[in-house]
């Protein structure tokens, strides 16, 4: 962990690292009140109580409205191992870009060109959306400097429309609102006519707090440039000549940190952070590392 992120933690709340752990243990048990098959490991407790800057009580009541949630809609969320959604993967709706922005943020690249309902629904569209963002929030540094999602509408099909039921749009803004990272914000590029006419139809059913986080670039990649930096993007987007995303690194990372589990590992000590990011570089092999290339298709 470096010594920027160290300093941020300090900052973040003058409490010691004691009262942290014993934050973690009063919300552990409550939630273990409720239902000892929810994840209560530290990394997750932690997660809830950084987005509510330890506020036992606060952490909590998020925590069960996503967990209400998840049981209300569990085709929403990601439910079982990251080897059982291959199915889903490989459609490349959606990928975490490797590697932080200039402000230390996580990036989502979702595709327009890839959302077609012929082969999705709304719901398993979001479920890949939780695979990913449930690997980057088993990080301290995402939990403390947040993520962005890069919407790219470039050569969407008009049958995306299926999706944006009425019904589909509030449970999308619940989705949306219910990611505990105080810093999540949504930027769309290459906007169409089609699209403009779209998000007019759906805005209204998204929450006030969601639609302030959404920024339209249109084709403007100097303003993704100013917010992401320029040699972070791929090419595609603006970026040095000649990178790409390297799928195949990036894929097998989301099945290597699904099989490391961080369990009761105090997040302030060393030992999480070295064996987190060795996992991560590395790519622990998993059964399914033999069978990547098959399922991830290359992004045009």
């Amino acid at each position: 962990m470096s010594k920027n992120s160290k300093s941020k933690i300090a900052k973040e709340k003058a409490i010691s690292d004691e009262e942290k752990q014993e934050c973690i243990e009063k919300l552990r048990k409550l939630v273990k009140a409720v239902d000892p098959q929810i994840r209560s490991d530290d990394i997750y407790m932690i997660r809830w109580l950084m987005y509510k800057d330890w506020d036992v009580n606060a952490a909590f009541q998020k925590l069960m409205k996503n967990y209400k949630f998840s049981k209300e809609h569990p085709d929403w969320m990601k439910m079982d191992n990251v080897s059982n959604y291959e199915d889903l993967l490989k459609y490349n709706l959606g990928v975490m870009f490797d590697g932080r922005t200039q402000k230390g943020r996580r990036v989502y690249l979702m595709r327009g060109c890839n959302m077609n309902p012929d082969n999705l629904s709304m719901a398993n569209a979001s479920r890949i959306d939780n695979i990913w963002f449930e690997m980057v929030m088993d990080e301290i540094e995402t939990l403390q400097n947040g993520a962005s999602v890069l919407i790219d509408f470039k050569n969407i099909s008009w049958k995306v429309v299926k999706w944006f039921t009425p019904m589909n749009s509030m449970l999308l803004s619940r989705f949306a609102n219910l990611t505990p990272l105080k810093h999540l914000d949504f930027h769309i590029i290459n906007t169409t006519p089609f699209i403009n006419t779209l998000v007019n139809l759906t805005f209204p059913f998204f929450s006030q707090s969601l639609r302030e986080k959404i920024h339209f670039h249109h084709d403007n990649l100097e303003q993704l440039h100013e917010e992401f930096g320029k040699d972070f993007l791929p090419e595609e987007f603006g970026g040095p000549k000649g990178k790409t995303l390297d799928l195949e690194k990036i894929y097998k990372n989301l099945f290597a940190a699904d099989k490391y589990y961080p369990k009761e590992i105090w997040f302030l000590k060393e030992e999480y952070s070295r064996k987190n990011s060795v996992c991560i570089e590395n790519g622990e092999k998993t059964k399914n590392e033999g069978n990547l290339r098959e399922t991830i298709r290359e992004i045009d």
